[in-house]
């Protein structure tokens, strides 16, 4: 309760043989989602918390000997790990089996790897992928038969103009520096002003232009070229040195 560690959570599961029970032990959960915005500026914490509450009930429990867990989006240049793991009839952990794992890219390509075991299970960690979207296919042998497990995961490409949304002043130094620059801040504009009167390099630059058309494409001389040889016709009539 505020920086109050208490013995008394107000949410609360409780997992029974046959479903999982949630308990939320408050009322006006939409404060909730107002308080965490206004400590945060962003729902999203609290969006993450109720989607994981849901999940958490909705999903069954997996029953099955061969399990395999990894995620279902990673970064391009994030490592791709997965987690399997193998039970026996009586569902006591194993892992003395053989464990292979194949991706498939969209466009066919196969890539084939080998899980290593770890504690009571395996973990495989397939590198990095190019952005796409891939499916896979886990299979362990045992001395009953092949298990096999199937998914999908994608791989996005990181956007590099929002992962730092806020400009890092020493590196921007940093690059003047090694470049023959100068690094103002903003109350520093007076400085900037005299540093670029004061640079010799800076002139001013005069740009001209030159078109050249041709006169035959200029009808309006024509016409009074026209004219004034008609006018010289018609004096030269009237006055007989025809």
């Amino acid at each position: 309760m505020g920086q109050i560690k208490t013995n008394k959570p107000l949410i609360a599961f409780q997992k029974t043989t046959e479903k999982k029970v949630g308990l939320i032990a408050g009322e006006g959960i939409w404060r909730w989602r107002i308080g965490a915005f206004q400590q945060y500026e962003s729902h999203a914490m609290f969006d993450e918390l109720i989607t994981k509450v849901v999940q958490y009930l909705a999903t069954k429990e997996d029953r099955s000997l061969f399990r395999v867990q990894t995620d279902n989006r990673f970064d391009e240049n994030e490592t791709i790990i997965f987690h399997a793991e193998l039970y026996n009839e009586s569902y006591e952990p194993m892992n003395q089996s053989e464990v292979s794992l194949v991706i498939r890219s969209e466009d066919g390509k196969e890539f084939n790897f080998a899980f290593s075991p770890q504690g009571d299970g395996y973990i495989l960690r397939a590198g990095t992928l190019p952005p796409g979207n891939y499916s896979y296919t886990a299979t362990a042998k045992t001395s009953k038969g092949n298990l096999t497990k199937s998914g999908e995961f994608s791989v996005v490409a990181i956007q590099l103009e929002s992962s730092q949304t806020e400009a890092n002043h020493q590196i921007m130094r940093q690059l003047a520096e090694e470049n023959n620059g100068a690094f103002f801040t903003p109350n520093q504009m007076n400085d900037l002003i005299l540093a670029i009167q004061n640079k010799k390099e800076i002139v001013s630059i005069q740009y001209e232009e030159k078109s050249l058309n041709d006169m035959i494409q200029l009808r309006w001389i024509l016409f009074i070229i026209l004219a004034l040889l008609s006018m010289e016709w018609l004096l030269r009539k009237r006055s007989g040195t025809y």
